[in-house]
């Protein structure tokens, strides 16, 4: 397998620390989905998986849990509904073992990953506990609303900081 630093040498590309961060976050979050999703399918997971087709059920559970958080219809990306995503994978895995021969195959899996690159807040979940849907055209408005929120909450926020009750 290629690995990233491989395929992409670090003088033509260089990622923000903290985007690393979130894909690799990301990842770990989608490996813990999967694996959840087929222990409890246990009857009907009996054999190995494509790493393509594994990455894109990732995908598919993903878009399901925005769309149960109600995420799903604020990110401005192209995605499908978790229903058509579901079909989709189905229908390609019941084609043939071949739909998902190579990690480009994951089409859905890196549509999601451009999703949660270009839509989210990437240390949302760690400082938050929660996704965040970011608008870039409406950063500024952002910027505005947690200013006024960190201001309109100081005195609560600075016993939070100094550790006082």
């Amino acid at each position: 397998m290629v690995t990233f630093a491989e395929a992409v040498p670090q003088s033509e590309f260089t990622i923000p620390t903290e985007l690393h961060v979130a894909i690799t976050r990301r990842a770990e979050f989608h490996a813990d989905l999967v694996g959840r999703y087929l222990t409890q399918n246990a009857a009907k997971a009996e054999r190995g998986f494509p790493a393509a087709f594994l990455l894109d059920l990732a995908a598919v559970l993903q878009i399901g849990l925005w769309e149960k958080k109600g995420l799903h219809e604020h990110i401005a990306a192209d995605l499908p509904s978790y229903a058509e995503a579901t079909a989709t994978l189905a229908a390609r895995a019941e084609r043939s073992a071949s739909e998902f021969s190579g990690l480009s195959s994951a089409v859905l899996s890196s549509r999601v990953l451009r999703a949660v690159i270009y839509n989210m807040a990437w240390e949302a979940p760690e400082l938050l506990g929660a996704e965040l849907v970011v608008d870039v055209n409406e950063e500024d408005e952002l910027i505005n609303l947690l200013a006024d929120f960190v201001w309109n909450n100081r005195a609560e926020l600075g016993h939070l900081i100094n550790g006082s009750t």
